[in-house]
């Protein structure tokens, strides 16, 4: 037996959940504007933050969804995405149920 509930509402909010979650291209061009605006170029950010060159501009210009790994932690540290809580698997449960 599955822990998830298979209702049509539930799975509506989570497309609409999802949705609100994805980058947008306003955003990503807030962050462009910030390197603009403080004088400071995306490789040298990058490399900063130890993170590769080429996967940042893959960000920055929209080409990845940034929805795991390298590209969600890029995504975090540019402040596209809010930093991820940690839950347990009890909250989950309390969550879907």
């Amino acid at each position: 037996m599955s822990i998830f509930r298979h209702d049509d509402k539930f799975h509506q909010q989570a497309r609409n959940t999802f949705a609100t979650m994805q980058i947008q291209p306003s955003d990503l061009s807030r962050v462009r504007e910030d390197f603009f605006l403080r004088g400071e170029s995306v490789a040298d950010w990058a490399r900063n933050h130890a993170f590769p060159v080429n996967a940042v501009y893959q960000v920055l210009n929209g080409h990845c969804q940034a929805r795991r790994g390298r590209s969600h932690q890029i995504a975090v540290a540019l402040g596209l995405k809010a930093q991820p809580s940690v839950i347990s698997a009890e909250q989950v449960k309390e969550r879907i149920m």
